[in-house]
């Protein structure tokens, strides 16, 4: 037993660890885009 539920504690510790992590990145990531569509749009202006 010691020798799956080991793995399976780190393997399910390290995926809700990161998980949060992820969500912040995907946050970041479209608000990149956001700035990205407004300064194309700004270009475009000119």
């Amino acid at each position: 037993m010691s020798q799956v539920g080991f793995p399976i504690v780190v393997a399910s510790f390290l995926l809700l660890r990161t998980n949060g992590r992820i969500e912040k990145l995907k946050d970041a990531i479209t608000d990149l885009k956001s700035s990205i569509d407004l300064l194309k749009e700004e270009l475009t202006r000119r």
